[in-house]
């Protein structure tokens, strides 16, 4: 499985505005067996990250908002185990939402949890849902005092999301 790790430092340092490796058009995504669809967070910069699909930042906030697919690899574990590999590397955890919601006609994992990464305080904010053999991460990473900022646009963009080609 491609490592899914999470580090807002990471990828702005690896902001350089290249395309994503997959296709976007649109607000869909297609790479290989992915495809889902989301809508890129209005006035954000796409960037292109070090592993996943799909991530966009906000200069101002230095948010990073990101979708990723897994289609193959993933070897099917439970929701609850695909939410802790996101937050492997992360210290001084503290959960301020852990729940199960309903996605695009599926369970999904949500957990908004104050960490550090290499010491820098940030907030997770984490979707995960498994559909049509797929698991789909949908994230937002924010400095804590950025995160009442940019969290309502996070939930437009989750709100936007539907696995395979966007329909209904």
């Amino acid at each position: 499985m491609r490592h899914r790790h999470l580090s807002v430092l990471t990828w702005i340092a690896a902001c350089g505005g290249a395309a994503p490796s997959g296709h976007y058009s649109q607000g869909t995504f297609t790479k290989g067996d992915e495809h889902f669809h989301v809508e890129a967070p209005a006035a954000w910069q796409p960037i292109t990250p070090p592993a996943g699909d799909l991530a966009w930042r906000d200069p101002q906030s230095r948010s990073v908002i990101s979708a990723n697919a897994t289609c193959k690899g993933h070897h099917d574990p439970p929701l609850e185990i695909l939410v802790n590999d996101l937050l492997i590397g992360t210290t001084d955890r503290h959960i301020l939402l852990d729940e199960t919601i309903p996605l695009d006609g599926r369970e999904a994992r949500h957990e908004v949890v104050e960490l550090k990464v290499d010491g820098v305080p940030l907030v997770y904010d984490l979707y995960v849902l498994k559909k049509d053999g797929c698991v789909y991460d949908l994230t937002l990473v924010a400095p804590p005092r950025a995160y009442d900022q940019v969290a309502d646009r996070f939930v437009t963009f989750i709100g936007g999301f539907r696995a395979g080609t966007g329909s209904r």
